[in-house]
């Protein structure tokens, strides 16, 4: 991290901050309970930047960010950038509901673990 940059962390919006998505992008569920409390204290030491994937799919992106910025106001979500572009943006935190650790250079907890915590998300 350079110095004198505060540090980023990507906050996955469906599935983290409330129920994975309906189908509809335009539609987002209720916050999860906490999650305003939870970004709140990860603001206080992180730039925090808010990633979906139904930026990938709504057609009407202008929209969308409307939709989403008036959810995040109403959900006391503290946030400071939406990401919008195709990607991952650059982070030195990605926080995630589908997200599986995997350090190959540390051992028990390389392809192996990561392999079985897939399979423990999947239900295989």
């Amino acid at each position: 991290m350079a110095a004198g940059r505060r540090p980023v962390a990507v906050v996955d919006l469906g599935g983290v901050l409330a129920p994975a998505g309906t189908g509809n992008p335009f539609v987002i569920r209720p916050a999860y309970p906490g999650a305003a409390a939870f970004t709140h204290l990860l603001g206080k030491r992180f730039r925090i930047v808010i990633q979906t994937k139904r930026v990938t799919n709504c057609g009407d992106l202008p929209r969308l960010i409307r939709i989403m910025e008036h959810w995040l106001k109403v959900n006391k979500i503290k946030y400071d950038e939406i990401w919008t572009k195709m990607g991952k943006p650059l982070a030195d935190v990605f926080i995630d509901d589908k997200a599986v650790r995997c350090f190959p250079e540390k051992p028990g907890l390389g392809y192996k673990q990561a392999l079985l915590a897939v399979k423990e998300m999947t239900g295989e």
